[in-house]
């Protein structure tokens, strides 16, 4: 008997970073990736210093 390895039947949506191009299986981590690797804050609401 054969069964699917995967979890889930849904599709995972890649993301891909437009400053290296390296793929990420969610949007947190390509956030994080991002924060980390290329020094990009998050955006601040306004006041927030």
């Amino acid at each position: 008997m054969g069964f699917a390895a995967s979890s889930s039947n849904k599709p995972s949506k890649q993301e891909r970073c437009s400053l290296c191009g390296r793929v990420f299986n969610s949007a947190e981590d390509l956030n994080a990736h991002k924060q980390l690797d290329h020094g990009e804050q998050s955006h601040e609401p306004a006041g927030v210093s």
